[in-house]
């Protein structure tokens, strides 16, 4: 049981009696007084073990309660002879400095969560804590000067204000972090300074580079129109040539025939000449035989007279025989007739054998001529179809090289219009940069003039020409990574700018200039 407990004790319980009574209901100092010290302990078997125990004391510990906290110091009394008698507990005050280590913890776990205004309150701490408490304010304050500057500074410097420099006077690493963001100020400056100036550069030289590639694109079109129409009367040329060949190896194959036709007239015409020539020497036979007939036939009449007069001299004895003789009188006056009708026809048919003989000789001629006509003609039409074989052939080749002549002229004409769509879109970017570029704020306004011509030795023709040979490599100097747009508007908040319609291809293709320089405003990043 408490037998005793000295005045400041008592004081230091009565001052937190009301707490005492959240943990105890009942407890009140006054009674104090003879009461167990098991009441206040969940196992009082531990502190009897620990009293109890001789070699355990003086044993000291912290104890809560609730929010309170103490310090107990339990040691043995002895009476003369040496003989434990009970026990002495000192009680100290902790609670001055539990409250110091939770106004500390409060404002550490404040930092912690980048709160910076928490301060430790110093009306809740003795004077001992209070002033120690006022030095960490001082200290939080003295650390946290240049971030409360910065933090000043640092909103002006995102909306592009790179004049915000920090101004405050600091000593050690907080001048060199002064230091170091001016110093970074500094290098913004005089890079967007530059930047500028770039881009007023790029901003004329595209639109140098987009008037020529223009221009360029409208000659190449043009010039890939006539060639197409060339292209096509070369097409028409070709068959018309091809065809005339084919004519040409037609006639050819004709000339050849109507040649060998002509060789086999003329060798007709001459067995026929060889014909008439043996019909005009049988009409001469016949007419000889015919004049021997009549011959015959004269003698014969004149047979038949003189029969006639030895018959009427005969008398009656001569009347049949005279009868005979006047048959036969008839007989050879018809077969003179007869043979002179003959002679006649056959001195008539000489007469057209010879004529007919003359015809042939002359159709014969006139045969031979053409034949000699025909195998000149037959050769003529040879070597024509030679040369149109060979025309045909060279014309093709000449229709290859301006189908291959389109060809380049048609690719020169996309990348002409590929460039002038990069050149614009750099345009547009450049201006959108210059926008940009315009929301800040530099600490001067002095740029290097310019004056909008292209770097002495680079015309536009030769930018152009540059282009090209990197394109014709596969290289694009206007192409960049894409990047994905986290919104349809700038970072900046302004529209993009409207440029004109995608250009088309001679393909008849839309080239979109997005697609051939994807610059955004992510690209250039926002402070």
């Amino acid at each position: 049981n408490i037998t005793y407990a000295n005045p400041s004790v008592i004081e230091m319980l009565r001052k937190y009696e009301d707490k005492f009574r959240m943990k105890w209901p009942g407890f009140s100092v006054d009674d104090l007084i003879g009461k167990n010290i098991d009441t206040f302990h969940k196992k009082p078997s531990n502190q009897r073990r620990i009293l109890g125990n001789v070699n355990q004391l003086p044993h000291r510990t912290e104890i809560k309660v609730g929010e309170l906290e103490f310090g107990l110091n339990a040691t043995a009394l002895f009476d003369a002879s040496g003989n434990q008698i009970g026990n002495a507990v000192e009680w100290k005050d902790l609670n001055a400095r539990a409250v110091y280590r939770n106004e500390v913890n409060r404002v550490i776990s404040a930092l912690k969560n980048g709160d910076l205004s928490v301060r430790g309150d110093l009306a809740i701490l003795d004077d001992v804590y209070g002033k120690m408490m006022q030095g960490i304010n001082e200290v939080i304050d003295s650390i946290l000067e240049p971030i409360s500057e910065l933090q000043q500074r640092l909103p002006k410097i995102a909306d592009g204000d790179l004049t915000a420099y920090v101004t405050g006077e600091y000593m050690g690493d907080h001048a060199l972090l002064k230091n170091s963001l001016n110093a970074t100020l500094d290098s913004l400056n005089s890079i967007l300074t530059q930047v500028a100036v770039a881009v007023d550069q790029i901003s004329s030289g595209s639109l140098q580079v987009s008037d020529s590639s223009q221009s360029l694109s409208q000659g190449a079109t043009e010039q890939a129109s006539s060639l197409e129409e060339i292209s096509a009367s070369m097409n028409q040329l070709t068959a018309q040539t091809r065809q005339n060949a084919e004519n040409a190896a037609q006639a050819n194959k004709l000339a050849a025939g109507a040649r060998d036709f002509a060789n086999t007239g003329n060798r007709q015409m001459g067995d026929m000449l060889n014909a008439m020539d043996e019909i005009n020497k049988s009409s001469t036979q016949i007419s000889k035989i015919i004049k021997a007939i009549d011959e015959i036939a004269f003698q014969t009449n004149l047979l038949a007279l003189n029969a006639a007069v030895e018959a009427a001299r005969a008398g009656v004895h001569g009347k049949g025989f005279a009868v005979v003789a006047e048959e036969v009188r008839n007989l050879a006056q018809r077969s003179a007739k007869a043979a002179k009708e003959t002679t006649e026809l056959i001195e008539d048919s000489i007469k057209r054998v010879q004529n007919g003989t003359n015809i042939a000789n002359e159709t014969a001629g006139a045969l031979g001529e053409i034949v000699n006509q025909v195998t000149k003609v037959t050769d003529l039409v040879g070597e024509i179809d030679v040369a149109s074989k060979e025309q045909a052939q060279g014309i093709g080749q000449i229709n290859e090289g301006l189908s291959q002549i389109d060809k380049v002229t048609q690719s020169n004409t996309a990348s002409a219009e590929e460039t002038a769509a990069s050149a614009e879109e750099l345009s547009g970017q450049s201006s959108r940069l210059k926008e940009m570029l315009g929301k800040f704020k530099l600490k001067t306004e002095e740029q290097e003039a310019w004056n909008g011509q292209l770097p002495n030795g680079i015309t536009p023709e030769l930018l152009m020409q540059m282009l090209r040979q990197l394109q014709s490599q596969g290289l694009n100097p206007f192409q960049s990574q894409p990047v994905k747009k986290s919104a349809p508007e700038t970072a900046w908040g302004s529209a993009p700018v409207k440029r004109n319609a995608p250009s088309k291809l001679s393909s008849g293709k839309s080239v979109d200039p997005s697609s051939v320089i994807s610059l955004d405003d992510d690209d250039f990043g926002k402070f």
